[in-house]
């Protein structure tokens, strides 16, 4: 293989590019979750199932 043909493709990268690239991917997913899910009026008790009503039992005559 010649000095060229090993250029071309991924290069190799130093530690810190992927570091940068891992927290900026980290912020665009954490701002989209927030903007979608926390800012959009997001409720987990949408996805559960309603709580069961329990009547209390009334005066006996």
């Amino acid at each position: 293989m010649t000095e060229k043909s090993r250029k071309g493709g991924y290069a190799k990268r130093p530690l810190w590019q992927y570091i940068l690239m891992y927290l900026v991917i980290g912020g665009i997913i954490y701002v989209l979750i927030y903007y979608f899910l926390i800012r959009g009026n997001y409720s987990p008790s949408l996805l559960s199932a309603p709580a069961p009503v329990q009547n209390a039992p009334g005066p006996r005559y």
